[in-house]
């Protein structure tokens, strides 16, 4: 939970240091287009949205293969406890 008075203690700090925090900022997003660019040439982005389409169909096919079997709390529906 946030306190009340690191809250104004962050907005204090970014009051009295903006000329710092927008040089932090502006590093920040120079940072993060030159990790999209990266990302953009490593993985195709055209057709992103149709693969992710066809492999969500396969998941729902095969229920059992899925990569990440920690999303289905219980998949099978079996009672997750004896008592």
């Amino acid at each position: 939970m946030l306190n009340l008075a690191d809250v104004y203690s962050v907005l204090g700090y970014c009051l009295r240091h903006s000329t710092e925090v927008q040089a932090y900022l502006a590093q920040r997003r120079a940072q993060t287009a030159v990790v999209h660019q990266q990302n953009e040439m490593r993985f195709d982005p055209v057709g992103v949205r149709e693969r992710l389409l066809a492999r969500q169909v396969q998941d729902d096919r095969h229920p059992f293969t899925n990569p990440h079997p920690a999303a289905d709390l219980n998949p099978v529906n079996v009672p997750l406890s004896m008592s």
